[in-house]
C-alpha cells in the first residue's frame, strides 16, 4: 500500500513538473516586428486569416505587423498593383511549430498589423479579420468598396467618397460611418449584420436576403429597399422619396420624414412605416404581407391578399382590393 501510495506521488510531482514545463514554454514565445514601406503606395487592402488590423491615415503607405516569432517566416505581405495582401500560410507551417501550440496550456497565435495609407479606394477582409480605424478617411475618392466575408468584422470605419459599395457576406459584422457625395448602395446575405450611419447626397440602396439584419441611419434625397428571405432591416432617415420590394419572411421597419413612399409586399412580408411621416403612398400587397403607412394626403392601394393599416386621414384611391384588409393602424389590438 505504501508503495502504491509513493508511485502515485511520484506520478503527480511529475505531472505538475510537466505543466510547469508547458506554461514556462509558452512564456518563452517571441514576438517579431515586421515593418513595410511602399514609396509607389497602395489604395487598396485585402487581408485573410486572423489577422487584427488597425487601419490609420498616413501621408506614407506603409504596414507593421507584430507576430509570434516561430510564425514569422509564414507571414505574406505582398503589394499587387494598387493592392496590399496581407496573409499568413497556415498550410506551410512545420509539425515542430505547431506543436508550440498545441496542448492545454499553449498559447494561442497572434496576429497584429497597422496599416497606414493616405486614402482607401477598396477593403475586402474575409475570414476571422478584425478591422478597425480610430482614423476618418477624409481624401476624396470616387468610389469606395468594402467586402467583408466569412466570420470578418470591421468594429468602426469612418470615411467620405463620391459613392460607396458595401457587400456583407456569411456571418460578417460591419460598424461603418460614411458620407458620400451620390449613392450608397449595401447588400448582406447570410446572417450578416450591419451597423451604418450615413449620409447620401443620392440614394441610398439596401438589398438584404437571407438572415442579415441591417440598422440603418440616413439622410439622403431617395431609399431604395429591397428585402427578401428572413432579412430584418431597419432605417431610420429623412428623404423625399423611398422604394420598398418586401418578399419571403422579411421584416422592414421604417422611421423619419419622406414625402413619398411606394411598397410592393408579397408572400409574408411585413413592412411597417407607420413611423415614417409622408404625404402619398402608392402600395401593392400579395400573399399574406402586411403594410403600415401613416400618410396625410393619399393612399393609393392595390391589393389581392394581405392587410394594409393606415394612419391619418389619407384619401383613397383604390386600383383593386381582392380578399385583402384595409384596417385604421391599432384596429384590432
Amino acid at each position: 500500500m505504501k508503495n502504491l501510495f509513493n508511485i502515485a506521488w511520484k506520478a503527480a510531482i511529475t505531472l505538475v513538473a510537466f505543466a510547469g514545463f508547458q506554461v514556462a514554454a509558452s512564456a518563452q514565445i517571441q514576438q517579431k516586428e515586421v515593418f513595410m514601406d511602399f514609396p509607389d503606395g497602395f489604395t487598396a487592402i485585402n487581408i485573410s486569416n486572423e489577422f487584427d488590423v488597425s487601419l490609420v491615415q498616413g501621408d506614407v503607405c506603409s504596414i507593421t505587423v507584430t507576430i509570434d516569432e516561430p510564425l514569422s517566416p509564414y507571414l505574406s505581405v505582398r503589394c499587387q498593383g494598387k493592392t496590399l495582401f496581407v496573409s499568413f500560410e497556415e498550410k506551410s507551417v512545420t509539425k515542430e511549430v505547431k506543436k508550440l501550440y498545441s496542448g492545454r496550456n499553449a498559447p494561442k497565435p497572434s496576429f497584429h498589423a497597422v496599416i497606414a495609407m493616405p486614402a482607401v479606394e477598396s477593403i475586402t477582409i474575409c475570414d476571422k479579420v478584425v478591422l478597425n480605424s480610430p482614423s476618418r478617411f477624409e481624401a476624396g475618392i470616387d468610389k469606395f468598396e468594402l467586402t467583408v466575408l466569412d466570420e470578418a468584422q470591421v468594429k468602426l470605419l469612418s470615411l467620405s467618397a463620391n459613392n460607396a459599395k458595401v457587400n456583407l457576406q456569411k456571418k460578417a459584422n460591419v460598424s461603418l460611418n460614411i458620407n458620400t457625395e451620390n449613392n450608397i448602395e449595401a447588400i448582406t446575405e447570410g446572417d450578416s449584420n450591419l451597423n451604418l450611419s450615413s449620409g447620401a447626397g443620392g440614394e441610398l440602396i439596401v438589398n438584404a436576403s437571407g438572415k442579415s439584419k441591417v440598422s440603418v441611419k440616413n439622410t439622403s434625397n431617395k431609399v431604395n429597399v429591397a428585402i427578401a428571405g428572413n432579412a430584418q432591416v431597419s432605417i431610420a432617415s429623412n428623404c423625399n422619396d423611398v422604394i420598398v420590394n418586401a418578399e419571403g419572411s422579411s421584416k422592414l421597419t421604417l422611421t423619419g420624414m419622406g414625402a413619398d413612399i411606394s411598397v410592393k409586399a408579397s408572400k409574408s412580408a411585413n413592412v411597417d412605416a407607420y413611423g415614417l411621416q409622408m404625404t402619398e403612398a402608392v402600395i401593392d400587397i400579395a400573399g399574406n404581407a402586411q403594410v403600415s403607412v401613416n400618410a396625410s394626403e393619399t393612399i393609393e392601394i392595390s391589393s389581392t391578399g394581405g392587410k394594409l393599416l393606415f394612419a391619418g386621414s389619407p384619401v383613397f384611391k383604390i386600383v383593386k382590393v381582392s380578399k385583402a384588409s384595409i384596417l385604421p393602424y391599432g384596429a384590432g389590438e
